[in-house]
């Protein structure tokens, strides 16, 4: 599909969204280059995006006309249970999918959008990239990608041990400090695409889905956690709970605002 955003067609591959019991995952590709030449590496820039803990029927429900106008949604399982997991398999071009589909990327066991020569079955369908290397980053920067990537959770906080397998082989990586500072994430994202005039890898990873599901001006103590088994002390009454996820639901107005900062960075 086409992607229309005024007069400028960022992307012409069928955008993929895919919504998990975990997290969110869109995926862009946007031309540039010669697509007719499949005998040379691709020159397309790829956009990959994990919202944090987002649900499928959180998605499904929430009012964001500009991100479902982007492509069709599929319900799809997380490859882990957890942030860690998830992502690492991701990078190994394991990203998440629906098994009862026969059509490739949707379901990666049939085609990958990312196939590593080495690694795991090749089903019998397309691969969109196949890539060289350790794993997709390492893939994409022997191809002559900048690899960019930020990163919300603490998995991504390269200055710790266990932040750095994630991280380590982007070629610049941000990690803002928490879960609730996209618009920190975007701004370091903007200032380092300007600075670069080759195809791109692009991964950014939202925190503000992933508990304690805050946002910057929401209306609520972020110190208080409405996920039980995480609060602690600091839980919340099953009634204050319910008020804090109607008003969460604030959240997703406050992305589809981002989504015009976002699509200015991959420009």
């Amino acid at each position: 599909m086409f992607v229309r955003f005024g007069k400028h067609f960022l992307f012409n591959f069928k955008t993929k969204i895919f919504l998990t019991r975990n997290e969110l995952i869109l995926m862009f590709i946007s031309k540039r280059g010669d697509m007719a030449v499949f005998k040379k590496a691709r020159t397309e820039s790829v956009l990959f995006i994990t919202l944090d803990s987002c649900r499928y029927d959180t998605f499904i429900n929430a009012e964001i006309p500009h991100m479902r106008a982007v492509g069709p949604i599929w319900r799809a399982m997380a490859p882990g249970n957890f942030t860690y997991p998830s992502h690492a398999a991701i990078f190994m071009g394991f990203t998440p999918g629906d098994a009862q589909s026969k059509e490739s990327f949707v379901n990666p066991m049939i085609g990958k959008i990312f196939k590593m020569r080495g690694g795991g079955f090749s089903g019998p369908g397309k691969h969109r990239f196949i890539l060289e290397g350790e794993n997709i980053i390492d893939g994409f920067k022997i191809r002559g990608y900048y690899c960019l990537g930020t990163g919300a959770l603490a998995w991504f906080d390269a200055k710790q041990p266990t932040g750095k397998v994630l991280t380590r082989d982007f070629h610049d990586f941000y990690f803002p400090g928490n879960v609730w500072f996209l618009e920190k994430q975007l701004n370091w994202m903007s200032k380092k695409m300007k600075e670069n005039d080759r195809p791109v890898f692009l991964f950014l990873n939202i925190g503000e889905t992933h508990f304690p599901y805050y946002f910057q001006g929401a209306p609520w103590n972020k110190d208080i956690n409405p996920c039980t088994p995480m609060a602690g002390e600091k839980t919340m009454p099953l009634n204050a709970g319910a008020a804090r996820r109607r008003v969460w639901n604030m959240w997703t107005q406050v992305l589809n605002h981002y989504w015009n900062h976002l699509r200015k960075a991959i420009r």
